[in-house]
């Protein structure tokens, strides 16, 4: 049966867990655990109340020991009472009757401990690093870690852990030159994060195969070999982030054909990454990221979601030519567009009726708007060295901004004209617009903090003083560099 172990009248503090009278043994952090199947391979140990009211252990195989009084249970890591962690159980008198066992209150320690023979079947207790064959050895008939797994091995090209079906804490498998590959066939549940990174001769996640559930983040990152998430096709559920980064073979996100919904999903910095369709499935996410990714020449793969409340960012992607893709995008927080080369239009977004601040910014080949139609409502608008604009022709059907306009450094723009239902904004900035020659802010009547209307070479002063006497607000204004000739109707 389990190593029980007796450690009379020991009287340090443990944290409280509570009243455990007939739940099962195995316990982590706060939570009693449930079912201690790994005390030498023998499951189902429990504390039970006799008829007679005291507190006993009893295991499948008879064999039972009594406890007495209050009962507290708590983890014990590895060390002289279990060389290899376990349980506390700790009995007494509840002297002050707070409900907790403190301090003197402890008459009575008994420890169950991992497994004594040769490696630790069943539920183990603790946190494990795998850096040597013996290490993996030591859990190979483990199903349940109550504790964090990680896999850290200069030397191992290989590990199997094919018992193991669930990990309590964190799967952490980083900076293992040599590892080509692992095998956890009947991981279906990871209650923390996963992170596989800077594993120089990983080629596969085909080990994560049966993985259903991650309560925490998915972080791929730093994997040079890794030509695809193949290996996830079972994963639906992230509880938070999913960052695939810096996986410089990596072409597809082939694998997370099963992810249905995540807090944020981050694809940054794949130089060879072409496409995301697998994605197909995804409907819910809090935020997209997708930055820095070259090769990347379409969005599709993200059709299925509706709303975006913590933002779109679509950045330096040099293939992108449009934003197709993202055909059921009703409502986002903040978007940004920056920074792609061959993007000449933003279509895709016809379904879009709402933003929080959207900025287009920096976007060289970028001549049209007319994929927003669509908005009304947005945060701020703010446009930026998109030297092939011409005209704002996509926005008129914004009336209202809670924040900034800022049009700066355009060099094709002639007119803000398809602005001219806008009312309000916080402030005003148009900056270095050398082409424009008309405003045409014409329902412009309230400005918060500022007009700021400077080094905009075509644009005849008397605009900008028109403009000023129409915002009823009379915010300060600061007018030079324009162009100081000129009549104005």
């Amino acid at each position: 049966m389990a190593q029980i172990k007796p450690d009379r009248g020991r009287g340090e503090a443990r944290s409280p867990v509570g009243d455990v009278r007939s739940v099962s043994l195995c316990v982590i952090g706060s939570l009693l655990a449930l079912c201690l199947a790994g005390c030498e391979g023998v499951p189902g140990c429990h504390i039970v109340t006799t008829a007679t009211g005291e507190h006993h252990l009893r295991c499948p195989d008879g064999s039972e020991a009594p406890l007495g009084g209050e009962v507290r249970v708590v983890v014990e890591p590895p060390g002289a009472h279990c060389p290899r962690g376990g349980v506390a159980i700790e009995t007494g008198v509840d002297l002050d009757h707070d409900g907790v066992l403190t301090g003197a209150e402890v008459q009575d320690t008994q420890y169950v401990c991992n497994g004594g023979g040769g490696g630790l079947s069943g539920v183990v207790v603790g946190s494990f690093t795998i850096t040597k064959a013996d290490d993996a050895v030591l859990l190979a008939e483990a199903t349940r870690i109550l504790g964090s797994l990680t896999i850290e091995t200069p030397d191992l090209t290989a590990v199997a852990l094919p018992l193991l079906g669930r990990v309590d804490g964190d799967l952490v498998i980083v900076r293992s030159p040599k590892l080509a590959s692992f095998e956890l066939p009947l991981l279906a549940e990871v209650d923390g994060g996963v992170q596989v990174s800077d594993d120089a001769a990983l080629v596969t996640l085909s080990g994560l195969r049966g993985l259903t559930k991650i309560g925490g983040s998915l972080s791929v990152t730093g994997d040079p070999k890794l030509a695809s998430l193949a290996g996830l096709e079972a994963l639906a559920s992230v509880g938070t982030a999913v960052d695939i980064r810096d996986d410089a073979a990596l072409t597809s996100l082939d694998g997370l054909t099963a992810l249905v919904e995540v807090a944020a999903l981050y694809v940054r910095a794949c130089p060879s990454l072409v496409r995301i369709d697998a994605l197909g499935a995804l409907q819910h996410a809090g935020s997209i990221d997708v930055v820095d990714d070259p090769a990347l020449v379409s969005l599709a793969g993200l059709g299925a979601v509706k709303a975006l409340p913590g933002g779109l960012r679509v950045e330096s992607c040099a293939a992108l030519v449009d934003l197709t893709g993202l055909a059921a995008l009703a409502t986002c927080g903040d978007l940004r567009i920056a920074k792609n080369a061959a993007l000449s239009s933003v279509n895709g977004l016809a379904a879009l009726t709402s933003t929080g601040d959207l900025a287009i910014n920096e976007n060289p080949q970028l001549a049209s708007l007319q994929g927003l139609q669509g908005v009304t409502a947005a945060g701020g608008v703010f446009l930026d060295q998109d030297p092939k604009l011409v005209t704002l022709a996509g926005l008129s059907g914004i009336s209202m901004l809670t924040a900034d306009l800022s049009i700066t450094a355009n060099a094709g723009l002639v007119s803000l004209s398809a602005l001219a239902p806008v009312t309000s904004a916080r402030a005003l900035f148009v900056t270095g617009n050398p082409s424009l020659t008309t405003l045409g802010l014409t329902g412009l009547t309230a400005v918060e903090n500022q007009i700021s209307i400077t080094d905009n070479a075509a644009l005849r002063q008397c605009l900008c003083d028109a403009l000023a006497a129409q915002v009823v607000t009379n915010p300060p204004t600061t007018f030079s560099g324009n162009a100081g000739a000129g009549t104005c109707p």
